[in-house]
């Protein structure tokens, strides 16, 4: 083989190699320098989540009072934030018939019951945030009385059970006496009849209208009873949420044991409380045994006697 030939052979080698270590070196070198950047990271990472327990430890101890403020807003936005992803991805399931509502978990039926109301609260709270001077007493409010301004995610238990049970109190001081004049109407002696039993709702004798058939008067109390907004037109709001409310017993009525013994006192208020039944002065034992024999014997109550069950078992005049 001629010299010359082999001089480019052996040329041609060493700059391929010459070239694949170049192309390695900046590979490793590329590595390197992302490996170092996410160890800078990860270290200002944790420099800042030191430097950051280290200022909660300090107004943990020194202001409890700040403290307790902080974490409240901290809790009560992820909450709220939370149940809002939540109850839009469930509206946009229904709405697009990739779900209905049999296909809801309890705690997804907790939500979407809840909710709408709440998001009312959170679009008008939002917009008198704007206004001067009405926002900052709003901000006031917000951390000296939350149950005033805020949602139930920004409460204390103690707060939830006080708004809670104003509110029950509330309907059955004002709309209880309604319902009852508008039933008189079609049922003599009424009053004297109430509060009927659990066993006596399937079979009860007193004549109740067809949601359809009732006036805009009676519908708004109904509709005041069951926390639906006075202001959506016709029976379908209302129809929904004795739906939904049907559904979440049937779920809970399956294991009826199982999900009972699973709840906890201030959980068995919100389940009575989303049901308008009154718990106020009763233990925890008691607040289960009104739970469950709402279940045993509402689950599959026609819808026209549900919407008035609340009314037809705790009614007394």
């Amino acid at each position: 083989m001629p010299l010359g030939r082999t001089k480019r052979m052996f040329l041609s080698i060493v700059n391929k190699k010459l070239a694949y270590s170049i192309i390695l070196n900046n590979q490793t070198l590329k590595y390197a320098n992302i490996l170092l950047l996410k160890r800078q990271a990860s270290s200002s990472s944790n420099l800042n989540s030191s430097l950051f327990n280290k200022i909660e430890q300090h107004f943990a101890t020194k202001h409890p009072k700040v403290y307790s403020y902080y974490v409240m807003s901290v809790s009560g936005s992820k909450s709220c934030l939370s149940d809002t992803k939540i109850y839009f991805k469930l509206r946009k399931q229904i709405l697009s018939k990739e779900r209905t509502f049999s296909d809801f978990s309890i705690p997804e039926l907790l939500i979407y019951l809840q909710f709408p109301a709440e998001l009312v609260h959170i679009c008008l709270l939002v917009f008198l945030l704007q206004i001067p001077i009405i926002g900052e007493i709003i901000i006031a409010l917000g951390i000296f009385r939350p149950q005033l301004v805020l949602t139930r995610h920004f409460w204390t238990p103690q707060q939830t059970t006080s708004v809670q049970l104003n509110e029950l109190k509330k309907i059955q001081d004002v709309n209880f006496p309604c319902i009852l004049q508008q039933l008189s109407e079609k049922n003599k002696n009424l009053s004297t009849q109430l509060p009927l039993k659990f066993y006596q709702l399937p079979s009860t004798t007193v004549n109740l209208s067809k949601l359809e058939e009732l006036s805009s008067s009676q519908l708004y109390h109904l509709k005041r009873l069951h926390k639906v907004s006075p202001f959506s037109l016709g029976t379908k709001s209302l129809k929904e949420r004795v739906l939904i409310l049907q559904l979440l017993d049937r779920k809970m009525a399956e294991d009826m044991e199982k999900e009972l013994k699973g709840l906890d006192v201030n959980q068995l208020k919100l389940h009575l409380y989303i049901r308008k039944l009154n718990y106020a002065k009763m233990d925890a034992e008691s607040m289960q045994s009104l739970l469950n024999k709402w279940l045993q014997h509402c689950s599959t109550l026609p819808p026209s006697t549900y919407v008035y069950a609340p009314f037809l078992i705790q009614a007394k005049f």
